[in-house]
């Protein structure tokens, strides 16, 4: 998905979505998420995408600002289905660091349908520990979370037993270090 065609008017990103919105599989950039907080769309009126079930996320605009975990959770409203979820890297901003951060209505897939989540280039820094913490504490099916390690990982069993330790809303939830 080309970031540059949310720049037009302001029917092309609507008609685009609409026209989109039957896909199965997308892999898009954090830029593209900026897109659903500036749109400030009300959940009921915007189209979901009902056949995604893998969606890939990829941080490739080292110059854009980073977008909120707030963008992240208002698409997954959008993909009610989605099953997999990969993250190349973690580059959300908390909302408020250092506090615990909810959820005013919890999408969908998180309740019904999030098997696995994948975080490429995982290093063990404190966001990426809160954003897993976040999906361990809401994806009700969760099976499976893969971390592959980035360069500077810094003590990869320390962080496992972590994550081993935080609260888990799926009891069959298995990590996996690659």
């Amino acid at each position: 998905m080309d970031p540059e065609f949310f720049l037009g008017t302001e029917s092309e990103p609507t008609k685009f979505i609409r026209l989109s919105s039957n896909i199965k599989l997308l892999k898009a950039s954090y830029k593209c998420f900026q897109v659903f907080v500036n749109a400030n769309v009300p959940l009921t009126s915007f189209p979901t995408f009902n056949n995604l079930v893998l969606l890939e996320v990829d941080y490739d605009y080292v110059d854009f600002p980073i977008p909120s975990m707030s963008s992240l959770v208002k698409f997954l409203h959008f993909s009610p289905n989605l099953e997999s979820l990969v993250i190349h890297q973690v580059h959300f901003i908390q909302e408020v660091k250092g506090y615990e951060w909810t959820l005013d209505t919890t999408p969908l897939c998180l309740l019904l349908f999030l098997k696995s989540i994948e975080l490429r280039n995982f290093k063990g820094l404190p966001e990426e520990m809160e954003f897993t913490r976040f999906f361990l504490e809401h994806a009700q099916v969760l099976q499976l979370v893969v971390l592959r390690r980035g360069i500077a990982l810094n003590s990869s069993s320390e962080a496992i037993q972590q994550l081993q330790n935080f609260p888990r809303a799926s009891t069959d939830c298995s990590f996996q270090l690659l």
